[in-house]
């Protein structure tokens, strides 16, 4: 294995995979990348079969601290993107606040204003589906989007 990359991103999921598409449309055709995967690349037939995600048992690789919640993980190439089941969840403006606007957890350094570009280059590689945009800064509405959806739905 080559000593030099340029970028190295460990694990095959969601978030590493878009990272990479936007890396990508920057990045010179010079550039040495490696990603990173633990696990096994079990094939969509073994989970059909197997009705898992991952042929990892999940409990060996991480401590659950909340053993009330169950968790859910699925270790392998594709990452967590295995165990997507068709939603999308945005976090809302208030989730970035916890600490000053709730007195619990800590707040982010970033809004939800930083994220919501992002959101919306996601949103449409998915082609999420939705109904039309509200456009409402006041807090309250249940989609708080300055972006239509890539794919509306019918009304």
């Amino acid at each position: 294995m080559p000593a030099h990359y340029d970028v190295i991103i460990v694990g095959t999921g969601f978030a590493s995979s878009f990272f990479l598409m936007r890396y990508l449309e920057r990045a010179p055709k010079s550039n040495r990348i490696l990603v990173l995967e633990r696990g096994n690349e079990d094939t969509k037939p073994w989970q059909l079969e197997h009705r898992l995600h991952t042929s990892i048992d999940p409990d060996t690789l991480f401590k659950n601290d909340n053993p009330g919640k169950e968790w859910y993980t699925s270790p392998g190439f594709g990452g967590n993107s295995k165990c997507w089941m068709g939603g999308t969840t945005r976090m809302m403006p208030g989730d970035f606040k916890l600490k000053s606007r709730y007195g619990v957890g800590t707040d982010w350094p970033l809004s939800y204003d930083d994220l919501e570009p992002h959101y919306g280059v996601v949103e449409q590689v998915m082609l999420v589906s939705g109904r039309p945009t509200v456009r409402c800064r006041v807090p309250g509405p249940l989609h708080w989007r300055r972006i239509d959806f890539p794919t509306p739905t019918r009304s």
